[in-house]
């Protein structure tokens, strides 16, 4: 009897531990959502945006990256948010986003990197692209060097959206999606 009793509570304590740890995984999930939405809400304020319009909208942005790349929607918020802080305007996120990504893809750099390089063009300074081989036009005045960067980051895009097409690239698909799952779990 006492050794049944016992296994019982060796069989009881692996669920409780396989409990744990899942629950901590699903906290985890929604605390770097909650993050994102919060860095992402934050910087829309201090842009003086209105936070209770935009968060959606850049919200619902970010899901749509995810749903053609592998990136998960915070990483997507993550890099809008640094956009805003870099002087991007709101309305000009997904698109710079967009071309970040596909600037990263293109010229190998990484995402953060290249949304450096994106939100400084909007700002008009283009000399750091040259050191990744973009050479845009002497003549071209400062928006439309920018609007240069953005078209080359949009060809470049179909780059990003082609990973998906590989085994690796619907198994982070697969991670996101499901991570969206968890999410919904812990917000009930």
């Amino acid at each position: 009897v006492g050794r049944g009793i016992g296994n019982a509570f060796k069989v009881a304590g692996v669920g409780i531990a396989a409990t744990t740890a899942a629950v901590g995984g699903l906290v985890s999930i929604f605390a770097k959502q909650e993050q994102a939405d919060t860095d992402l809400a934050a910087s829309i304020a201090k842009v003086g945006g209105e936070v209770d319009k935009l968060l959606p909208k850049l919200k619902e942005q970010a899901a749509a990256i995810q749903q053609q790349t592998v990136y998960g929607d915070e990483y997507i918020q993550e890099l809008q948010a640094m956009a805003i802080n870099m002087g991007v305007a709101t309305d000009e996120v997904d698109e710079a986003t967009k071309a970040a990504l596909g600037l990263a893809k293109a010229y190998k750099v990484d995402n953060v990197a290249a949304m450096r390089l994106v939100a400084r063009a909007r700002s008009g300074d283009t000399t750091t692209l040259k050191r990744y081989g973009i050479v845009l036009d002497d003549t071209l005045d400062k928006t439309e060097k920018y609007n240069a960067i953005l078209r080359i980051g949009a060809a470049n895009y179909r780059l990003v959206k082609a990973e998906t097409d590989s085994t690796a690239g619907r198994l982070r698909q697969l991670k996101n999606a499901l991570g969206d799952v968890a999410e919904g779990i812990i917000q009930g």
